[in-house]
This record gives C-alpha cells, structure tokens and sequence, in this order.
C-alpha cells in the first residue's frame, strides 16, 4: 500500500508568507505612489479603505537655497582664473587639515591642554567683558557683525 500524501506545512507556510508579502508591498506601492501628488487619494486592491495623503506646502528654506546657489554660481562665473581659485581653495583645505593635526597633536600633551583651557576661559571672560556687558559694547558688537554680514552675502 502506498503511503498517504499529506501536504507538507513547511509549503503551506511559505505560501500563506508570501501571500501576506505580496498584499503588503501592493498596499505599500499603492501608498508611495499616493503620496507622490499633492493630494491624491487612491483606492488599494486588497483593501476597500482609501489613502489619502497631502503634502505640506514648501518652506522659505528652499528658495534661500536657491537664492544662495544663484549667488555663488554667479561669483563663481565672475571670477577670472578658476584654476588659481580651485588651487587656492585646496590650499586652504589643506591647511585647515594640517592645523588640526597640529592642535590635536599638541592637545594630547598633558601640561598643554589645560593651558589651552586657561586660554580659552581668558578669552571667554575678555569677550563678555568688552562685547557683552554693557549696552554700548553690545550696539557695537552688531555693527561689526552686521558689517561682515554684508561683506560676505553682498
């Protein structure tokens, strides 16, 4: 006599999984491509319940972006020799990268970092002294700012 065939769970498993799998990834394309439009609500195949998605209006960041890219596009076009700009751009990368090296190196000195810590809480009490304190410093100290502000995106 010949065995009795059974349907193996291991198959069935599998195909209830992938079943779920499949119902899933058409709900998820469904809703990503929901959201694409600005309001867009879609009906899913798997389900009687619709999506319905709405995006945000765009921010005043974005168009600053765009401000700032059109500002250096525009230097950049002005500038007469773009190989000396680029080399010294690179020098300068380079530079930063050097004096880093040698502030970390000298930083893992023990006597030499607290002395950088000294320095810095000096400056730091020199800076609120002569800028912040008092009400006329403070005037000043926007000019100054304001200045380099100008200098910078003008």
């Amino acid at each position: 006599m010949a065995p009795l065939a059974l349907p193996s769970l291991k198959t069935n498993a599998a195909k209830v999984v992938r079943a779920s799998v499949v119902r899933a990834s058409s709900r998820a394309v469904s809703r990503s491509a929901a959201i694409r439009s600005p309001v867009a609500v879609r009906q899913t195949a798997s389900t009687s319940r619709p999506v319905v998605a709405v995006h945000a209006k765009s921010s005043g960041v974005s168009e600053k972006a765009e401000e700032i890219i059109d500002k250096a596009s525009k230097a950049w076009d002005e500038v007469e020799e773009k190989p000396a700009a680029i080399a010294l751009g690179t020098a300068a990368i380079i530079a930063l990268w050097a004096t880093s090296s040698v502030v970390d190196a000298i930083e893992k000195l023990p006597l030499f970092s607290g002395l950088f810590e000294l320095v810095g809480i000096g400056y730091t009490g020199y800076f609120v002294y002569r800028y912040l304190l008092f009400k006329p410093d403070r005037e000043e100290l926007k000019e100054i700012v304001d200045d380099f502000v100008k200098k910078i995106f003008e």
